[in-house]
Order: C-alpha cells, then sequence, then structure tokens
C-alpha cells in the first residue's frame, strides 16, 4: 500500500508533523539511497562516504538554502521543520532536495564518450471530454527515476494555514512535490527537461529545484493561467523542466522550460502527450553525441523521450474517444507490444517507472501507485 500522511498548520508545524510521522522512514530512505551503487559511482571511491555527504551538503547549501528562503520562505520553514522533527543532519536536508539538480549538472552526468549510457524520464497526458467516453478531463504521469528511490514515495494530503489544501505525491523527506491537484482543482506536475546551455543561462545550479514550484502552485493557484504565471515569472529556476497543468474547467497546457526560457504547448483534438524532450523550444535539447557517465545504464539520453512521445501519442489517437481511466492507465503500462525496457512507456531498469497518478481535477481526486503501473493496485485519494 502507498504510504499516506496528512498535515495542517503553518509550514514549520507540517514539516514538524512529516518528519514525526515519517522520521524512521527517512532514516531508512536515506541510508539506502546513498548506500546504493547509483551514488557511490558518483563520488570518488577513496573519499569516506560520511565525508562526502557532508561535502555535498555544503555545496548543496551553497546553492539553494538562500534562493528558497528568499523565494519560498515557507517551504523553507516546512524543510526546518522536517529536519527538527526527523533529526537528520541540517546539511542533509540540502542533499535530498539539491538531487534533482545533480542529476542536471553536464560535468558530472555527461560526456562525449561514444558508448551509449542511461536516461532518467517521465511521462505525461492528457485526455480531455471530446477524446474520452465519461465527460472526464484526465491528467496522468508515470514518475520515472532511479530503482533505488521506489520504496520511499508517499501521498501527502495537507491542510495549510497560508494557502490551498492540497494532495501530493513526493518523497518520505521532501517539502515539495512533483504531481498532485489542489481543492480549487488545478492538477500540475512535472517532467525533467534535460536543458544543457550555460552560455545562455538555460540552465544554472544556484537557485530553487522546479518541484518546490510545484508545491507553489498547488497551495497558490486557482486556474491554470494563475499556474503558469507563477512558474513563467519565477525569478530563481534552475534546470530545465516541463510542467502539465490541468484545471477544473478543462484548461489543459504544457510549459516548456530553461532557467530563463519558456513555451508552451496545447492539447490537439483533446489529446496530448510529453516526455523529456523538448518540442517547443527544440534548440534546448541535448546535442546528439552527449551521453551520460553513469556506469552500467545503457540508453541514450534522447532515444527513450522520442520513443516514449511517439508511443504515447499513438495510443492517445488510437483510443481516441474511448479514453478513461482504465485506458489512460493502460497506456501508462504499456511495454509497446514487446518487453519492457528503458524505451517503454512503462519503464524498467535500472531507472523505473515508480509511480503513476491519474488525476480528475474537477473532482479533486487520484489514482496512484507507488511501484511499476503494469504491476500494481492503484489506491485512490481525494481531497
Amino acid at each position: 500500500m502507498v504510504v499516506f500522511i496528512e498535515l495542517k498548520g503553518n509550514a514549520y508545524e507540517r514539516g514538524i508533523q512529516q518528519g514525526e510521522l515519517l522520521k524512521e522512514k527517512i532514516h531508512h530512505g536515506l541510508d539506502h539511497v546513498f548506500h546504493s551503487k547509483m551514488f557511490r559511482n558518483m563520488i570518488p571511491k577513496f573519499v569516506p562516504l560520511k565525508a562526502a555527504l557532508f561535502a555535498l551538503g555544503q555545496y548543496a547549501r551553497s546553492k539553494i538554502r538562500k534562493p528558497i528562503k528568499d523565494n519560498m520562505p515557507q517551504l523553507y520553514e516546512k524543510m526546518k521543520g522536517i529536519v527538527d522533527s526527523s533529526g537528520i543532519p541540517k546539511h542533509m536536508i540540502y542533499v535530498v532536495h539539491f538531487v534533482e539538480l545533480i542529476n542536471m549538472m553536464p560535468n558530472l552526468i555527461y560526456s562525449e564518450d561514444p558508448n551509449k549510457t542511461f536516461e532518467f524520464a517521465c511521462s505525461q497526458l492528457f485526455a480531455l471530454n471530446g477524446a474520452t467516453n465519461d465527460e472526464n478531463n484526465y491528467f496522468a504521469r508515470n514518475y520515472d527515476f532511479p530503482t533505488v528511490l521506489q520504496p520511499f514515495q508517499m501521498v501527502r494530503r495537507e491542510y495549510p494555514d497560508e494557502g490551498y489544501a492540497n494532495l501530493n505525491v513526493s518523497q518520505f523527506p521532501w517539502a515539495p512535490s512533483h504531481i498532485g491537484v489542489n481543492e480549487k482543482g488545478v492538477a500540475v506536475g512535472y517532467n525533467n527537461g534535460r536543458s544543457w546551455r550555460k552560455d545562455i543561462d538555460d540552465l544554472r545550479i544556484k537557485g530553487v529545484p522546479s518541484t518546490f514550484l510545484i508545491q507553489r502552485v498547488l497551495e497558490q493557484a486557482k486556474t491554470t493561467e494563475e499556474s503558469i504565471e507563477i512558474i513563467t515569472t519565477f525569478p530563481a529556476r534552475t534546470i530545465g523542466g516541463h510542467f502539465g497543468i490541468l484545471d477544473a474547467e478543462g484548461t489543459a497546457k504544457l510549459v516548456e522550460t530553461t532557467a530563463s526560457r519558456h513555451a508552451i504547448r496545447y492539447p490537439q483534438n483533446g489529446i496530448l502527450a510529453h516526455t523529456n524532450h523538448y518540442v517547443e523550444l527544440e534548440d534546448a535539447n541535448l546535442p546528439e553525441n552527449v551521453k551520460f557517465k553513469v556506469e552500467g545504464l545503457e540508453v541514450h539520453p534522447q532515444a527513450s523521450p522520442r520513443a516514449r512521445i511517439q508511443r504515447i501519442k499513438h495510443l492517445l489517437e488510437k483510443n481516441h474517444g474511448s479514453l478513461n481511466k482504465d485506458a489512460i492507465i493502460k497506456i501508462l503500462s504499456d511495454h509497446d507490444n514487446g518487453d519492457p525496457d528503458d524505451f517503454t512507456v512503462c519503464t524498467h531498469g535500472e531507472s523505473s517507472t515508480l509511480a503513476t497518478t491519474v488525476i480528475i481535477p474537477e473532482n479533486k481526486e487520484f489514482w496512484t501507485t507507488d511501484n511499476l503501473p503494469c504491476i500494481s493496485t492503484f489506491e485512490h485519494f481525494s481531497l
């Protein structure tokens, strides 16, 4: 079963509650992740793990603490609450929120080595009334990331004193989230966008991780247009990202972003698919000769997003007019009539689909699983 928690109060109080409820799970999760092969491969073999984590924590703090505190003080207070009640070292709260940026740092992650390596991925889709057979509007997403994070996910229902109630999917020690819906019927989710060009500020390491913007939208936006305003005018964006938004009125848009640019995608004939590949901001995509450095991982960075978006588009078009919750789950569980791998919509491998969420914003409800959708039973949550 998916871990579920409910939080109420101001931001610091909600952080305290999260840390208390998940204290044991947070410590176990951090120990598991940072002793994993994936993490050990990212640090010099001669450096002790404790020293590496402390150094990384200090570096992460220098990059994200002030931008978060200045631009999102409530989420900063929530982070403090998680630290104070869970008992994790202070530097570790910056490490866990900096992981999102680590996965985008060109000097650490990318190389021009001709050997193929690995893709962190996510997929999202919209199916709107007219394309569906039940008159509902759907926003759905596969959350794909290194498999080491699979056991440490939760559904969190929040009633903030200073914002809208919301239901979201997150990780045990996180203050923000990666997908959710609020009491106004705004659903928002996020895919990493692998922008890479520092020369035009498409990628900045100092700033606020993109998942924090998801939480701000959930707590402050009443419509898709308000959500887009929050995302596109935010002054401290860092890495690239793709934000899917659908509100209670059925207005759906996809915002492609880099650190300083953005473009909007719109549904066509009531459907839209998106992965990690820039469609409108095409020049922000990684060059064809760039590969990942992570050892033992075997997919070209652009191959999987391109394959997944084409397959999702094909399945949405094929099922147009008969789409509903079950049909969408089937699409997000798809293995392209073959064996699952890094190229299939339901991704299997060193990185895999960790969670799948299907939202009906108007009803302020979703169905989610914290494992591969092809083998999972979905659980229902609502505000």
